[in-house]
């Protein structure tokens, strides 16, 4: 009478159990040394997905399937005393200024704001993205007043509060558009300067201004007024 051989992982011990075979590798080993597959299913507990496996084929829990359970937040303390670390990344607002010369008559729909580091014609380029993070250009024409043929800002221009980068501004360059376009007005800054990293830079009222057409100089001007003085140089006054 023929015998099946012994299987190579199962035993002939009866007390090793019964010759099972494995649900995935499909060998037989005794049945003490099976295991049925156990393996999270979106809860918290893993649960039995019905294979018996031996112990080369049986597989750690995937925690990813595992439900997370998170902990409440602690207690919040009082009194927090936060360092002001604003204070020490900010540093003084650089105040802008220029006058610019124009052969119209007003200020039209689009004046949208561009810094140079030097004259376009001359190769100057933008360096508003490096001081802003952004290339698109605001406009400030509904703020930009005519007083006597003088267009002047009646509001504060925050170029930006904290400088992403330092760069030497040098130019002002009106566009018709806030990107690209066509270059309407441009003239070099009274006070060109350095704008350091993390400081502010701004035009105060009043500090941009536009020389129309009809601008015609009359009274008393401040000579110790650098803004004055470079509005009379641009116009040709003397």
């Amino acid at each position: 009478m023929a015998h099946r051989p012994k299987p190579k992982y199962a035993s002939k011990d009866p007390h090793q159990g019964p010759w099972v075979t494995c649900s995935r590798c499909g060998w037989i080993w005794s049945g003490v040394s099976m295991r049925f597959q156990f393996d999270y299913m979106g809860g918290s507990i893993p649960q039995s997905t019905g294979l018996l496996v031996c112990p080369r084929c049986e597989d750690e829990w995937d925690t990813q399937r595992k439900l997370l359970i998170l902990p409440p937040d602690p207690a919040p303390f009082r009194n927090t005393r936060p360092e002001n670390y604003m204070a020490d990344e900010s540093g003084p607002t650089q105040a802008l200024a220029a006058v610019l010369n124009s052969d119209e008559v007003e200020i039209g729909a689009s004046f949208y704001l561009d810094l140079y580091d030097g004259d376009p014609d001359q190769g100057g380029t933008s360096v508003l993205s490096t001081l802003t993070g952004s290339a698109t250009r605001t406009n400030y024409a509904a703020i930009m007043i005519d007083v006597a043929d003088v267009a002047s800002n009646n509001t504060v221009i925050t170029v930006t509060e904290e400088a992403a980068e330092s760069a030497v501004v040098a130019w002002v360059v009106i566009f018709d558009a806030a990107t690209a376009g066509n270059i309407l007005l441009s003239g070099e800054l009274v006070n060109p300067q350095t704008v350091t990293m993390w400081n502010g830079a701004a035009f105060a009222v009043g500090a941009l201004q536009v020389l129309l057409e009809e601008f015609t100089f009359a009274g008393q001007w401040d000579f110790s007024d650098p803004i004055q003085s470079a509005e009379l140089l641009t116009a040709g006054i003397f």
